[in-house]
């Protein structure tokens, strides 16, 4: 999810939001002062932009069968059964019912990392799940479809509620209020909610970073989730080549990084807690990769 910018293009009515927001910043100081560090933390994440990630690009049926060891007929058999035509169908006719939403469709994540999202946590069945960066949900409603489809699980969501004007009342819109059983929506900045969080829950299966893309935000969430992720959890990141810090925190780990071959602009990061490189690698040589091919395409 990309935060929203204000352009020359930016309806009155946008405009009217955003002094709204300035108000609300104002009357409430802690909550601007942390909007006021991210604010400073993108003009940061321009010097961290070095990294090629071409050698870590694999397709995306590669990405998902590496990082959650699956075999090629367990794959094949949960990607044909996946209702994903639906649930866009069903996220789509919610984002044309909410054409006055608050937040704007260019900030909406893409329907890629969704299904992504639904595709592991169906082949893992995660107990626990958490995503930083909500927004209109159109991931939320993939991750909460899958648990619905499991049995089990629950998501916890963290959002900032960026502070324009009805923002917060549309967050998690692509999500039915029918589906919101397995859900646990939290605002505020995740510097302060993660650690909370992750005190009250213990262990973590996966995690989803997609809120504030900034070299410093991004270090900070995944080395606060790192140490409670479970062995064999996944840590997944969107928006990964907008810096190096997801590249930097693999290697630094001695993690293989993992990247889904895909035709929107921002790249999407997998890592799995207990692959090196080495053994990743080792993976990508075994005849199963060829097969996984073969069983879905």
């Amino acid at each position: 999810m990309r935060r929203p910018q204000i352009t020359a293009k930016t309806s009155i009515g946008s405009y009217t939001s955003y002094w709204r927001g300035l108000v609300t910043l104002m009357t409430k100081p802690s909550l601007g002062a942390a909007h006021m560090r991210s604010t400073a933390r993108w003009l940061e994440t321009k010097r961290h932009r070095k990294r090629d990630y071409a050698p870590h690009l694999r397709s995306i049926q590669e990405a998902i069968s590496i990082t959650t060891d699956v075999g090629p007929e367990s794959l094949s058999s949960v990607w044909a059964s996946s209702p994903l035509q639906q649930i866009r169908e069903k996220i789509s006719a919610r984002r044309s019912a909410s054409r006055k939403s608050a937040i704007p469709q260019a900030s909406d994540g893409s329907w890629t990392l969704g299904e992504i999202m639904y595709l592991v946590c169906r082949i893992l069945s995660p107990s626990i799940v958490i995503e930083t960066g909500v927004g209109f949900g159109i991931t939320s409603a993939y991750i909460l479809q899958a648990m619905e489809d499991n049995g089990t699980g629950v998501l916890h969501s963290i959002e900032f509620a960026d502070l324009w004007f009805g923002y917060r009342e549309s967050v998690g819109s692509a999500v039915d209020p029918s589906d919101r059983s397995h859900w646990r929506l939290h605002f505020g900045p995740s510097e302060a909610i993660l650690p909370a969080l992750l005190g009250s829950i213990g262990g973590v299966d996966i995690f989803l970073h997609d809120s504030s893309h900034t070299y410093r935000d991004m270090l900070i969430e995944y080395s606060t989730i790192w140490p409670r992720l479970r062995p064999g959890g996944l840590l997944i990141s969107d928006d990964v080549d907008g810096c190096d810090a997801f590249i930097e925190f693999a290697e630094g780990r001695g993690s293989f990084a993992v990247v889904p071959q895909d035709t929107k602009r921002h790249l999407i990061g997998m890592l799995h807690k207990g692959w090196t490189k080495g053994h990743a690698m080792k993976r990508e040589d075994m005849p199963f990769q060829a097969a996984v091919k073969t069983a879905i395409l």
